[in-house]
């Protein structure tokens, strides 16, 4: 189990796919992070746990930098 922040989670994400040459990736990794805690984009905001579990993003992370169509990983366009 990784454990981090909401914040470091989101920073990562929006890295790797930066890398991977995604177009907005600050807004697809709160998309993707949102899908992997079962939580809103509103919450990630106001959540305030201090330590989640990455798991389950790093694999979404994964999928999307491989250049996975979103619609694909989360299910519905």
């Amino acid at each position: 189990m990784t454990v981090k922040t909401i914040g470091d989670a989101l920073r990562r994400g929006a890295a790797v796919l930066r890398a991977a040459g995604i177009e907005n990736p600050a807004r697809e990794a709160r998309l993707l992070l949102a899908h992997a805690l079962n939580r809103t984009q509103a919450d990630l905001v106001r959540d305030g746990t201090p330590e989640i579990d990455v798991t389950p993003f790093e694999a979404l992370l994964a999928r999307r930098a491989a250049l996975e169509p979103m619609a694909y990983i989360l299910g519905s366009q």
